[in-house]
């Protein structure tokens, strides 16, 4: 069987196997199988298993360090080893590894994505959206949704954005004032009703 070498970096080197690419391996273990002037060389069945090994326990690694630096869903992870140029089996045996080893949980994924997103003040539409990026399904979202994000909290973190927006803006007529907070807020996924209602409160006609 052929295997081909591509350059990615200084240290890097994509591997082609029968022009099927692999994965990436440093040059530094991959020298063990080609010669540093070889672009590409003919390898039994023995070498290419082990070279496949290396590739394995390389690329694993390289995922271990993607999931321990953060919680990630599945999507996001098949999305970061296919930017490694993984063989579909090897991405497979990963995904399904992380999961088995309960590294890899969507879950848990989405319970802490929508705290963070909480606390960062997020309307429900946005964190609905980002979540769907993220590849949770609609009745999660929706389940999820009901229990941390009820609509008493939605209006309580409307308020305090409202709040934020008069402060910077404390100088401006009253309707200005308005305007302005209706079309920064329904931008950032807030609805407009709740907006509209909200200011009533807030920014009272004057009689």
């Amino acid at each position: 069987m052929k295997v081909r070498k591509r350059s990615r970096s200084k240290t890097l080197a994509e591997i082609f196997i029968d022009d099927v690419i692999w994965g990436i391996l440093p040059l530094r273990v991959l020298h063990f199988f080609l010669d540093q002037n070889q672009q590409e060389k003919e390898l039994s069945e023995s070498e290419i298993s082990e070279l496949k090994d290396k590739l394995r326990s390389y690329n694993w690694r390289k995922f271990l360090n993607y999931l321990a630096y953060k919680e990630r869903s599945v999507r996001q992870s098949i999305f970061y080893l296919r930017k490694l140029n993984l063989h579909n089996s090897l991405i497979d045996e990963f995904i399904e590894k992380a999961r088995r080893l309960n590294y890899l949980n969507d879950a848990r994924f989405a319970e802490l994505y929508v705290e963070s997103l909480i606390n960062k003040k997020k309307s429900y539409r946005e964190i609905y959206n980002k979540l769907r990026i993220n590849g949770i399904s609609e009745d999660s979202i929706a389940e999820l949704l009901g229990s941390m994000y009820p609509h008493e909290l939605q209006r309580s973190l409307l308020r305090q954005e409202i709040e934020k927006q008069l402060t910077r803006i404390s100088k401006l007529k009253i309707e200005k004032k308005r305007e302005k907070i209706l079309i920064k807020l329904t931008r950032k996924g807030f609805k407009y009703e709740d907006i509209r209602d909200l200011l009533r409160e807030l920014l009272p006609d004057r009689s």
